[in-house]
């Protein structure tokens, strides 16, 4: 299935995004890869990231599933986002793979 980005915006415009992004935040306030990479660094997590890329069918299956999305920092996730554009989809999902097994996904 081919996802676009009429499909992916009007996924994160929905009031279903904003409720289970409010229930992330709640059950991890900080950002999980700080807590990993440097744990004397408390940082509060405002982004909501899908370790399973959106554009990806599996991604876009699964884009509900509160296992597969991680509280970020502003700074993680843009560091994250900017990877994925730089280096392209196949590059992204190598990274998302690793983070999900280094996370314990």
């Amino acid at each position: 299935m081919a996802v676009s980005d009429k499909m992916i915006s009007k996924f994160y415009g929905s009031r279903a995004w904003r409720m289970l992004r409010t229930e992330k935040l709640n059950l991890n306030s900080l950002c999980q890869t700080c807590l990993i990479d440097t744990p004397s660094k408390i940082v509060e997590a405002r982004q909501v990231h899908h370790s399973i890329n959106l554009r990806s069918t599996l991604g876009w299956e699964q884009r509900f599933d509160l296992k597969l999305l991680f509280s970020l920092c502003d700074s993680c996730h843009q560091s994250i986002e900017s990877e994925i554009y730089h280096e392209g989809l196949a590059a992204a999902r190598a990274r998302e793979d690793e983070e999900l097994r280094r996370l314990g996904g």
